[in-house]
């Protein structure tokens, strides 16, 4: 997968819309078999949270692209999680958040690529899924 413009939340123009957050609690909480502990959409993030008693799932802000971890943190491993999908958002497997980016096959602006190369993130799920200001 290519990791499209923006998805970091930097941007050299105009801001696109934000997924819908009542969405994404609305998805969560129909999902029976895992009990929701709490649902979060801090400012500072470019991802939505939900957090359940044995991991949290992450919600992209403008791309509908969702990943799993077990514990929210600045430098996250991510997890494949048997989850029931849900059509509107893409639910990326561990083994492609966790594996180095690739600065040659991206379509990233120069902003975020100045970004990247400041935080430097552990992995592409740290740049689809991060808390930089």
């Amino acid at each position: 997968m290519i990791l499209p413009v923006g998805v970091t939340g930097f941007f050299q123009k105009s801001i696109p819309p934000e997924l819908d957050f009542k969405n994404f609690q609305q998805y969560c909480y129909s999902v029976r078999e895992f009990p929701v502990l709490g649902i979060s959409n801090q400012k500072q993030n470019n991802y939505f949270c939900a957090k359940f008693p044995d991991f949290c799932l992450l919600l992209n802000r403008y791309y509908p692209f969702a990943g799993f971890v077990n514990v929210l943190s600045s430098e996250k491993i991510f997890i494949n999680i048997s989850f029931p999908e849900f059509f509107a958002y893409q639910f990326l497997p561990a083994e492609f958040l966790n594996s180095p980016f690739d600065f040659r096959n991206h379509q990233l602006s120069k902003a975020e690529l100045q970004q990247i190369l400041y935080w430097n993130p552990v992995s592409v799920g740290n740049i689809i899924f991060n808390e930089w200001d």
